[in-house]
């Protein structure tokens, strides 16, 4: 018999014996230490002593008895289990597989409730399952841009609803488990607002920048506008913000913010001072500051708003002397340019609304009475405002009854008198 033939036999003999699940049972027991019979067949439920005596017989070289008589594991044996261990890693393995699987199908379920429990399941699997969870991502961000949809309209929404839906699942499961390393699957799915609380739950410096970057694209495709009529920011859309920039640290997420503001392009900026409107605080107030005096006008505009907002009374000096210069330039050749009329005119009503809700009675005399005077849509609230101040505005009045402007002198005694009569004018705002 030659020497390959002698090693097939002796391989065929260990998996024959390999081959019932009561021989691997016995083989596992005693790879945790020696037993006697009674022992081995208590423990692995064997009724019959015949039965084990069989099973025992058949792993022949695998097993052997030590100096006390019971039985162990042999060399052999040891390296049968240790051979079978990457096959019963592949059946867990495909098992766990399956299982994710069967879940990840279940978040597309019209059931409620049935959704409910494969996100639950599916978060208690932990990181095991991310790379399961990104490739169904994936597939099924791809359904949105794929071409081979049915022509049939209904049949094409239900088909992108379906495929909404295991995103929004699939992120939302994502954001459970924490796992930093899928910051970069869930960012795929932005600017949905389930992707942004995912990566605040995950909340690592790599997913507040992510957050940071995507808004921009979020305050564009919001179906809430950022703010009503009396530009009140969206209360929905501000409890959000603080949601979200409330997982991270408020210190970092101020400072990434900040640096926005001085070295962002104009739309960074202008998204940066929206969200510091809602989450900044007075230390924000010396970016803000400086956005003001150095940005275009849409960002002017929000770094005002956002001033306002956080009642950052310092800035008014600032913000009357930024005021005074859009008066300047919309007398200039830039009031001219295709858009620009407009967009200076939004930003003199955001400046005009923080000097009219935060400035003093001095303030408000101080716009009130530049000259040339300062033309805007809603500039005559301020003198409202005055009229409104009562008794605490006469010596502001009296004193511009010496101004050499015969049109000021003469504007200033009228409202002198009016007040003095207890005359009010309509609210402001």
């Amino acid at each position: 018999m030659t020497t390959d033939t002698k090693k097939d036999k002796q391989r065929a003999k260990v998996y024959d014996a390999l081959g019932n699940s009561k021989r691997i049972a016995l083989l596992k027991t005693l790879s945790e230490g020696p037993m006697g019979f009674a022992e081995l067949k208590k423990t692995l439920r064997i009724k019959s002593s015949g039965h084990l005596t069989h099973h025992l017989n058949k792993l022949d070289d695998l097993i052997k008895t030590d100096d006390h008589g019971k039985y162990c594991l042999s060399d052999k044996g040891k390296d049968a289990l240790l051979a079978m261990k990457p096959i019963e890693k592949y059946d867990e393995d495909s098992r766990f597989k399956d299982q994710v699987g069967i879940l990840i199908r279940a978040l597309r379920s019209d059931s409620p409730g049935v959704q409910d429990v494969a996100i639950v399941q599916l978060s208690l699997f932990g990181p095991k399952a991310v790379p399961y969870l990104a490739s169904a991502l994936s597939r099924a961000l791809d359904e949105f841009s794929d071409s081979q949809y049915p022509e049939d309209l209904m049949r094409r929404y239900s088909r992108i609803e379906n495929a909404e839906k295991a995103v929004s699942n699939i992120v939302r499961v994502l954001g459970i488990i924490g796992a930093p390393a899928s910051v970069s699957d869930v960012v795929k799915a932005l600017p949905r607002p389930v992707a942004f609380e995912a990566l605040a739950k995950i909340g690592n410096k790599q997913s507040l920048n992510a957050v940071i970057s995507a808004m921009p694209k979020w305050f564009s495709e919001s179906k809430s506008p950022w703010r009503d009529y009396s530009n009140e920011v969206n209360s929905e859309a501000a409890a959000f913000l603080r949601k979200v920039f409330g997982h991270f640290d408020e210190e970092e997420v101020r400072k990434e913010l900040e640096s926005l503001l001085r070295k962002g392009n104009e739309t960074a900026k202008n998204s940066a001072a929206k969200i510091l409107a809602v989450v900044g605080d007075s230390r924000s107030f010396p970016a803000l500051i400086e956005t003001l005096e150095n940005s275009g006008y849409s960002t002017k505009a929000e770094a005002a708003h956002a001033l306002l907002r956080l009642r950052a009374n310092e800035a008014i000096p600032n913000i009357i002397s930024e005021l005074i210069k859009m008066q300047d330039e919309s007398s200039t050749e830039l009031e001219t340019e295709s858009g620009t009329t407009e967009l200076l005119c939004n930003v003199k009503i955001a400046l005009a609304e923080a000097v009219l809700e935060l400035g003093s009675v001095d303030d408000l005399l101080q716009i009130k009475f530049h000259r040339p005077k300062l033309e805007f849509r809603g500039s005559g609230k301020f003198y409202d405002a005055i009229i409104n101040s009562g008794e605490t505005a006469i010596a502001g009045l009296t004193k511009l009854l010496q101004n050499p402007d015969a049109d000021v002198q003469t504007e200033a005694a009228e409202m002198i008198a009016r007040i003095k009569r207890g005359g009010r004018a309509h609210p402001f705002y």
